[in-house]
C-alpha cells in the first residue's frame, strides 16, 4: 500500500527542519509562481531574483530538467527515513538544472555576480499540481 506524503512532509523528513512557506527553502527565499512545469517554476524563480534590493539584473538563459541527478536523487532519498518507493519518488522529485546570469550588489550581499548554474531540487505538490522548489545547489558541489 503506498502512503500518501505531501510534499512538504519530504521537507521536514530529509532535512530535519521546515521551511518557513511552501515556496522558500531553508537557505534563502526564492520570489516565484510554482507552475505545473518544473522549468517554468525555476525560470520564474530566477527572474524573481529581480525583485531582492540585493539584486541588480537578472538575465534567465535556460532551464532543463536533468535526469541523471533527478535519478540520483530518487535513489538518495527512496527508503531515507520514509516507506517511500522508487515509483512514488520517480513522479514526486525532480532535478532541473539552470544557467542564468546575475549582477548582485556586493555592498549589500556576499553572492557572486556572473554566469551562475545551479541545480534546482522541486517536490509535486500533490494538492496543486505545481512543482515547488525544496533546495538548490552549485553542481560543482561534491555529493
Amino acid at each position: 500500500m503506498k502512503k500518501a506524503i505531501s510534499w512538504w512532509m519530504v521537507v521536514l523528513l530529509c532535512t530535519g527542519c521546515a521551511a518557513k512557506s511552501p515556496i522558500e527553502n531553508s537557505n534563502d527565499s526564492w520570489i516565484y509562481t510554482p507552475s505545473a512545469d518544473p522549468c517554468s517554476s525555476i525560470e520564474s524563480a530566477i527572474l524573481g531574483e529581480a525583485n531582492k534590493d540585493y539584486c541588480i539584473s537578472v538575465t534567465f538563459r535556460s532551464a532543463s530538467v536533468d535526469e541523471t541527478e533527478t535519478k540520483h536523487a530518487v535513489e538518495m532519498y527512496c527508503g531515507y527515513e520514509t516507506n517511500w518507493t522508487t515509483e512514488y519518488l520517480e513522479s514526486h522529485i525532480i532535478v532541473v538544472n539552470a544557467i542564468y546570469h546575475v549582477e548582485y550588489d556586493n555592498a549589500k550581499t556576499f553572492l557572486s555576480s556572473g554566469e551562475i548554474e545551479q541545480l534546482f531540487y522541486l517536490l509535486l505538490n500533490d494538492e496543486t499540481g505545481n512543482w515547488e522548489i525544496w533546495t538548490a545547489r552549485s553542481p560543482s558541489v561534491q555529493r
